[in-house]
């Protein structure tokens, strides 16, 4: 048996289920993965106005199955009267599932060991205390150790684990470890033929898994990590109400996985140490839809009248700070920085005034649709650009002002190859090289119809309903053909996972 029966097991009939989950058990992948397979959505509760928006557009009158709501921080009488008063109301912690084991010292078990610890537990008949607890979990780690040391490991680079490509069912961290490996792998090896037909096979079994999770996927907390763009504002806020020191956030327009790992590389040299987690792009993966959810906390649906512009950025980040009880004047954002020398850099985050800095850091876009060697021209200048000290030295001064700092970006790239230009004039209201996107669903069709081979229709319930993609698909890019270029806007594996990054003090090493 799986220890996730033992939680399934409590949703046995179509309904409302109000949860509080002691344990983030719900927040678990695998977890989710089982509910979803049997037809159960989960959504989170924290919010009361996302909330309604949320319920009433996506389950009220249209979900016919088991739906949970996991309470956030609050109790079951929180909850509208409407939903509550329809619905079973649990409590669900890690004793449902290890009855006999000690709780304090399951905690600190990585959940990925849970089926195992689960297994042992199986066998025992009487309640263990914490200290025998410790020592079933030990005997788990011991074993764990002495398998990995009989089974060999698939590897191209002795510096890289490649297993993990080859795992069946992956979930979404799964998929933001390999976007991280990819990055790490061609650092270490520029061109190997091997490993690029791993990435395109992974890429192939990706497209089915983004088609069909890309939208489930947002009911996943952002606790621990924002697990999509548009949750990284709501991390930083409850993270100042951790701290309460000012926060700081670096979006390094256009930056992947690959760019990253060189980044990190060169910033370790400079004795500055990150702790590096992946976050999903919004799909299309452009500056227009993408980085304006960053900057705004909102799904592209719920910033329809500006989705083809980045030029409210201000607004949105000034307001949803504001939302949250800080000043105007405490909230600074800025754009295009990164091109003139650090010196001469007028930077708002030095104001003692500034509690809250988002800016736009966009040099890696620059060199990507200018690279006239594809991928290595990108490396190329991005390596001259960091010994010129900018990141280093805004960093450094961050971290002195005792700011929190993350950096991410807003959608990865890849090298592309062209196969022609759709040639519709106006008829599509965007025109980029992997995806156009359309104002008429029986336009948007017809055109796929006459180009099924190379493209893709990309349809999600966070986009307005009349913001239509057709989407290149694989490494295809709408610009003529054969040409190789650097760009962006599709669901190719390197697009949609992207770095998210914390850097860390000398009291966090």
């Amino acid at each position: 048996m799986d220890w996730t029966q033992v939680i399934l097991d409590k949703f046995p009939r179509k309904a409302i289920y109000l949860i509080k989950d002691e344990d983030s058990i719900l927040e678990n992948e695998e977890m989710r993965l089982v509910l979803r397979e049997n037809g159960i959505a989960v959504i989170d509760y924290s919010d009361p106005v996302h909330f309604r928006f949320v319920y009433e557009s996506d389950y009220r009158n249209k979900f016919s199955g088991t739906l949970i709501i996991r309470l956030l921080e609050c109790n079951f009488e929180k909850i509208p009267w409407d939903v509550h008063a329809n619905s079973f109301k649990l409590t669900i912690g890690l004793n449902d599932i290890f009855p006999h084991l000690n709780r304090e010292a399951v905690i600190e078990i990585d959940p990925q060991h849970w089926q195992q610890l689960f297994e042992i537990q199986t066998n025992s008949v009487k309640q263990m205390n914490y200290e025998n607890t410790k020592r079933i979990i030990e005997t788990i780690y011991s074993s764990i150790i002495e398998d990995k040391k009989r089974q060999p490991q698939v590897k191209i680079n002795d510096e890289v684990d490649l297993s993990i490509f080859k795992k069946s069912k992956k979930i979404f961290s799964d998929w933001g470890l390999i976007s991280q490996i990819i990055g790490k792998q061609r650092l270490l090896e520029t061109s190997n033929t091997e490993f690029e037909n791993l990435v395109n096979e992974s890429n192939q079994e990706f497209q089915e898994f983004i088609t069909n999770d890309f939208d489930k996927g947002q009911s996943m907390t952002a606790f621990k990590q924002p697990n999509y763009v548009n949750q990284i504002a709501s991390f930083m806020e409850r993270n100042v109400n951790r701290t309460g020191k000012r926060q700081a956030l670096i979006v390094m327009d256009g930056m992947s996985f690959t760019q990253w790992a060189l980044i990190e590389r060169w910033l370790i040299t400079k004795g500055i140490l990150t702790k590096t987690n992946s976050t999903i792009a919004w799909i299309p993966s452009i500056t227009s839809v993408s980085r304006q959810a960053i900057f705004s906390g909102k799904r592209p649906d719920e910033f329809e009248q500006s989705i083809t512009t980045t030029a409210k950025e201000t607004h949105h980040w000034k307001a949803f700070w504001k939302s949250h009880g800080f000043e105007s004047t405490e909230v600074k954002y800025q754009r295009g920085l990164g091109h003139r020398t650090y010196q001469d850099e007028y930077l708002e985050f030095k104001y003692n005034q500034t509690k809250i800095y988002g800016c736009v850091i966009d040099v890696i876009d620059e060199f990507m649709h200018g690279a006239r060697q594809g991928l290595v021209t990108v490396q190329s200048e991005l390596n001259i650009w960091l010994n010129r000290g900018y990141l280093e030295a805004m960093l450094h001064e961050l971290i002195d002002l005792n700011y929190d700092v993350y950096i991410t970006s807003d959608h990865g790239n890849i090298e592309a190859v062209g196969i022609g230009q759709i040639q519709q004039g106006v008829l599509a209201t965007g025109r980029g090289q992997r995806v156009r996107i359309y104002d008429d669903e029986v336009l948007r069709n017809s055109t796929h119809d006459f180009h099924k081979e190379t493209t893709m229709k990309w349809n999600s319930s966070t986009l307005p309903k009349s913001y239509l993609p057709l989407i290149a698909r694989e490494k295809n890019a709408f610009s003529i053909k054969n040409d190789i270029i650097m760009t962006h806007g599709g669901t190719h594996i390197e697009e949609v996972f992207i770095p998210f990054v914390t850097v860390l003090k000398k009291d966090e090493l």
